[in-house]
């Protein structure tokens, strides 16, 4: 097992840090029973430091493996059917399917169904594994808490009358049945893979600007439309959800979110708990560094939020925490010149109003590789500002205390 630095790691392939290895776990579907989140706690306390990430991909990241712990964990992964035992296959299941699905009887369709369909086709599809480790895919059924909107290669979207199949960056869709999805999504990956050499790039939103949408579809021997889909809804941040289609007897839902995207593996336990005592059993990782629990009774949710709240849950949708995104900062990553983390909290403490803010440890941005309204970049001589960019764009002042930066950017008093 070789680590390597600055990619996409995965059980099979750590990732190295200055805190130590760093492993992900994609869980099947994005699901996690009770007991296979204790599994994960034990390994990450037995095998690293016990620090656990949420991503923006609903995968959950270890830290602080060691060269001798890492194939132990990845061994006890594979046997708790949280990972494939082929690192190639391990590579390339890059998932994320709606949270809700399920759980809102106004999802459409079966996005679990199609999902663990797309899950199995991608095993046998050997002739892929030459796609990027990051190259994505999503399925999503509509409703609240739609992952519709989240960064994905290639796009499932489930409706009441079949599915359509899109690409990153691309106004054309292939409208099919919902059993033909998952055979066009797999011919799109052969196009990408077919297309992108020509063009020298490695995501899906990369190529569609550099060859435009139709040969792309063409390539995939798939007809495609011009077709308007409209943008989701904003997702609840945290708390009680509202379904889209009504609590019925299968329960209400709940967002926990992790300040910042972190927690220990003990909190992690914690959360198993919550979701066998008030919920289905079953934690529901999603895109916005957060969990769901599903199947909570009406007359119990005030117990379950305020139980995660004591165990250092985020459960109200106004926590400013929420607005902040963040990085793993220092002493965790060798580039980052501030403990972000730290800073994070302090920021949250500061800021007036609700402002969405990257908080970044070096100009390399990792945490939000997109564009925010407001951008805090960490350098030796203090924080930068960039206003509507990236934290690799120039900033408009540096040598900034946090403070200071805030006040500049408007976001604290």
């Amino acid at each position: 097992m070789t680590a390597r630095r600055g990619w996409c790691p995965d059980v099979h392939a750590p990732m190295a840090a200055a805190d130590g290895l760093i492993v992900r776990v994609k869980p099947p579907l994005g699901r996690l029973s009770a007991k296979a989140a204790r599994v994960i706690a034990a390994a990450a306390l037995r095998d690293g430091s016990g620090m656990i990430e949420l991503t923006a991909r609903a995968n959950l990241q270890v830290r602080g493996l060691r060269p001798d712990s890492a194939p132990q964990f990845a061994a006890t992964m594979v046997a708790a059917g949280l990972a494939a035992a082929d690192p190639a296959v391990e590579r390339r299941r890059n998932v994320l399917v709606s949270p809700q699905a399920g759980a809102d009887p106004a999802i459409a369709g079966d996005p679990e169904a199609v999902a663990a369909t797309l899950l199995g086709a991608l095993a046998m599809a050997h002739e892929l594994e030459a796609l990027p480790g990051k190259f994505g895919w999503l399925v999503d059924g509509g409703s609240v808490a739609s992952v519709a909107g989240s960064a994905a290669d290639i796009l499932i979207r489930l409706g009441p009358d079949g599915a359509l199949v899109s690409v990153a960056g691309a106004g054309l869709v292939h409208a099919c049945d919902v059993e033909e999805a998952v055979p066009a999504g797999i011919e799109l990956a052969r196009a990408f893979l077919t297309l992108a050499p020509r063009y020298g790039v490695r995501r899906m939103a990369a190529l569609v600007p550099a060859s435009g949408a139709e040969p792309v579809f063409a390539a995939a021997g798939l007809a495609a439309s011009a077709r308007e889909i409209p943008r989701p809804a904003a997702a609840p941040r945290a708390g009680a959800i509202a379904l889209a289609g009504g609590a019925d007897d299968t329960g209400e839902t709940a967002m926990l979110a992790a300040p910042f995207g972190r927690m220990r593996a003990e909190g992690l336990a914690q959360l198993a708990d919550l979701a066998e005592r008030f919920g289905d059993g079953v934690l529901r990782l999603t895109p916005l560094r957060a969990v769901v629990i599903a199947g909570v009774a009406r007359d119990a949710m005030t117990g379950l939020l305020h139980n995660a709240s004591a165990a250092g849950m985020i459960v109200d949708p106004d926590d400013p925490r929420l607005a902040i995104i963040t990085c793993a900062g220092s002493p965790g990553c060798a580039r980052a010149n501030a403990d972000t983390n730290v800073d994070a909290h302090v920021l949250a403490r500061m800021m007036h109003g609700w402002h969405t803010i990257h908080l970044a440890g070096c100009s390399k941005g990792c945490a939000h590789p997109g564009v925010a309204a407001v951008t805090l970049v960490a350098a030796p001589d203090g924080y930068a500002l960039v206003r509507n960019g990236r934290a690799s764009d120039a900033p408009e002042c540096r040598g900034l205390t946090l403070a200071a930066a805030a006040r500049l950017a408007g976001v604290a008093a």
